[in-house]
């Protein structure tokens, strides 16, 4: 469990990130190798 402060700061950084060019052709040649539920959390941003 992660406290909600955190999680809030966390999310808010991958918000940012998906957006950026680079880090989405990345993801989506890598995001086989992780989690289905973070795979699922990141899609959704």
């Amino acid at each position: 469990m992660i406290d909600i402060e955190i999680w809030s700061r966390w999310k808010g950084l991958a918000e940012t990130i998906i957006i950026i060019p680079k880090f989405k052709r990345v993801w989506e040649k890598t995001k086989d190798v992780h989690a289905h539920e973070f795979r699922d959390f990141i899609d959704s941003l």
